[in-house]
């Protein structure tokens, strides 16, 4: 949660330079008192002086003004966790106004606004009125159509293609979900086996396999997945249900899909937990709910 700093920016570049406050003041045409106020942060220059601050110190405005409009992963990563803290112990109104701040002031990074989407995702039902909740979907569906516009990165405006299609569902609208999904579903074993391949022609064969091992990661828990959505739809068919439970909870068990990934644990072991309930098995029904606490 960065503010702007200038006026440790101005303190940094002006001694990096050798100048005084009386200097600097002359070459921007103000007054010493002005600099020293701009300096202890009791003031900001005039909007007008910015671009000439920023050329005398040969710097763009933005870092100027400490402002990084961008974010790296690990802290996209820790705003994430901030704010998904704060929703488990405060009023969901307050920290989401916080969360619509904090979209505005990164309104340029994309990843960040995919993070933002997967908050709000995750603790929309926070909020007590139907209306709130609306208008949170809302957000996302927002975020996600600014991704999708400007963002030239096909994985990021993929992934908000699926949030926005989540909320749509989520506000029960499936024609604009088959109309945002309708095309966007493509094969397995893709242009990823072409890239290991063509590391492997340049002798780089450490990334060839990393290649192919994020791709088995990111195949097999779309299996997993998939899975728990297929257990819910085929629970009152006791023998589809049965052979789907044996197929899905050997790779989870075989994966520690646990550790490796709590939440399709979770997905997987509550959507057994609701199949085993509907067909009156009370007793595999505890055990799944079980292994489902666990993983929350």
């Amino acid at each position: 949660m960065k503010e702007l700093r200038i006026h440790e920016v101005l303190v940094k570049k002006r001694k990096a330079r050798g100048l005084t406050q009386d200097a600097l003041a002359e070459e921007m045409g103000v007054t010493k008192a002005s600099v020293s106020k701009w300096e202890t942060g009791q003031s900001y220059p005039d909007i007008m002086l910015l671009p000439r601050l920023a050329t005398f110190f040969n710097i763009s405005i933005d870092e100027l003004m400490g402002y990084t409009p961008q974010m790296d992963a690990a802290s996209v990563r820790r705003s994430y966790e901030y704010f998904s803290k704060k929703f488990a112990k405060e009023e969901f109104t307050v920290v989401y106004e916080e969360v619509k701040d904090y979209i505005k002031k990164y309104y340029a990074c994309f990843p960040c606004l995919v993070q933002m989407m997967v908050l709000l995702i995750n603790h929309h039902m926070l909020a007590q009125e139907d209306s709130l909740k609306k208008e949170v979907l809302g957000e996302i569906i927002t975020m996600a159509r600014r991704i999708k516009e400007e963002s030239q990165d096909l994985w990021l405006t993929k992934q908000a293609n699926s949030f926005e299609a989540t909320a749509q569902m989520l506000l029960g609208e499936p024609l604009e979900v088959l109309e945002l999904l309708d095309g966007t579903l493509l094969p397995i074993g893709g242009d990823e086996v072409l890239l290991a391949s063509a590391h492997q022609m340049r002798g780089e064969m450490e990334e060839a396999i990393h290649v192919l091992q994020v791709s088995l990661y990111q195949h097999v828990m779309n299996f997993l997945s998939m899975g728990a959505s297929y257990l819910q739809l085929v629970a009152a068919d006791e023998e589809a249900f049965g052979e789907g439970v044996k197929r899905f909870f050997p790779v989870a068990k075989a994966l520690d899909l646990l550790k490796l990934h709590p939440n399709i644990e979770g997905q997987l072991t509550f959507s057994a937990a609701h199949g085993y309930m509907v067909q009156g098995k009370k007793e595999e029904a505890l055990g799944m709910l079980k292994r489902y606490v666990k993983a929350c």
